[in-house]
């Protein structure tokens, strides 16, 4: 089972209490934006880094979309791979496991179940920067993981294929990002070891306009058991994936004010004592971001009045508000302990002149939902960044993923948009 979700409930529920007022979420200390590398909180104690992919010493400097699961005692780790830029064509999904070593992890040589998707007529060029696929004015196909799950004995990695327009490019979507369906790639869970290319667990429009049957990932679907099984289990609301291209091609899938872009949805958790789901939204309208997170409550046990079962792509969506948790306009992971706390990994505060990510935080909720301390994870990142066409990337520790694993706390993220490190946590520091 993978260790930072809940029992799915399917008790009948006899009572539910009120959801909390969204601006009174945070009850943390106040951040000192006159202290960058620490946000005037204290680093938490015990915790031990690993470096689980350098990009430079494999010549693949871009690395984004951490996602770390823990299934059996094991570590998997999935992350975002290219030469050089975010989102150029021929990006890959590259998948890692670890297995405890006495105190420590041993990580075994990645698999790649999501291969560059380039054309026959492509592969003799190769994959090159972003800005040489956009100066011939050519669409540009890339793969960013979403999700690890379990499923009828066997591991799948959930791959999100994204193509991206660029600006002054073909047709009327100029400068557009498309979301062109979503795949699966079949793991042993004992070996770790690869054992089913991946397969097509949707497919819409620009899965055919981009040519994905000419690529190596073909245009086969799953097999019906595997279609029956993951879909469901994906859209379950504390499994389901932070994005997919249902969400990534509405142009308004926006928040109750009608204007703010909601993106980037954490996993729910279950209040028990207020009998509801919780579940935060990015805001990623650029610079009219309003810089807190956006929180969601249900209180149907399947998730069934929301996202995605319920979706509103073109206007308001009234249940998605503002909170007064702050937030630095980037990607949370939401999560419970075993002892019943939640937390929320993220970049509490925002940098407007440097776009720095960092640090990134740890926040508690001893009531599941009302934040009320935080603790620095890891701060001060490298500053010697190998240069992207793009111009994208920047100094931080983003895009967290956590798990469970005993005592421990594991979170998987990215450093500068170009290394993929996992922290482990004493779970017993938190909250001191």
């Amino acid at each position: 089972m993978l260790s930072h979700l809940l029992f799915f409930f399917t008790l009948p529920f006899l009572y539910r209490a009120a959801t909390p007022d969204p601006q009174t979420l945070w009850k943390g200390p106040a951040l000192d934006a006159k202290d960058p590398l620490y946000a005037g909180l204290k680093q938490i104690e015990g915790v031990k880094h690993m470096l689980v992919h350098n990009g430079s010493q494999v010549g693949r400097t871009y690395s984004h979309h951490a996602i770390v699961e823990n299934v059996n005692g094991r570590l998997w780790a999935a992350w975002s791979s290219a030469t050089n830029d975010e989102d150029s064509m021929g990006q890959q999904v590259w998948v890692g496991t670890a297995d405890r070593n006495g105190s420590s992890w041993k990580w075994n040589k990645p698999a790649i179940p999501g291969p560059s998707a380039l054309l026959p007529n492509q592969t003799s060029v190769g994959e090159q920067n972003y800005t040489y696929w956009c100066n011939q004015g050519i669409i540009q196909r890339a793969l960013q993981p979403s999700a690890l799950v379990e499923y009828n004995g066997d591991i799948y990695s959930i791959i999100e294929p994204v193509d991206r327009v660029c600006p002054g490019g073909p047709g009327s979507n100029s400068g557009a990002v498309d979301g062109a369906g979503r795949l699966a790639a079949r793991f042993n869970i004992s070996t770790g070891q690869l054992t089913a290319k991946a397969c097509w667990l949707s497919k819409n429009s620009f899965t055919t306009a981009s040519q994905y049957k000419q690529t190596p990932l073909g245009d086969s679907l799953c097999s019906t058991d595997i279609l029956n099984g993951l879909n469901p289990l994906l859209d379950r609301p504390d499994i389901l994936p932070f994005t997919d291209a249902r969400m990534i091609n509405s142009p308004k899938f926006v928040g109750s004010d009608g204007s703010s872009s909601m993106t980037e949805v954490t996993h729910a958790v279950w209040n028990e004592q207020g009998q509801y789901w919780a579940r935060f939204w990015r805001d990623s309208t650029g610079s009219k971001t309003t810089f807190v997170h956006w929180v969601e409550f249900s209180s149907e046990e399947t998730g069934n009045d929301w996202f995605p079962a319920k979706f509103n792509s073109n206007g308001a969506n009234p249940g998605m508000v503002p909170t007064n948790i702050p937030d630095s306009n980037t990607k949370s992971f939401y999560g419970r302990l075993p002892d019943g706390r939640t937390y929320l990994v993220t970049n509490l505060m925002y940098h407007p002149d440097t776009k720095e990510r960092q640090p990134l935080c740890i926040t508690l909720a001893s009531d599941g939902v009302h934040f009320d301390w935080a603790g620095v994870l890891r701060t001060n990142a490298s500053r010697v960044i190998i240069p992207d066409s793009r111009k994208i990337k920047r100094v931080g520790f983003s895009y967290p993923h956590a798990t469970v694993v005993d005592d421990m706390l594991y979170v998987g993220y990215s450093e500068d948009k170009e290394n993929i490190w996992v922290t482990e946590v004493p779970i017993a520091s938190l909250g001191n």
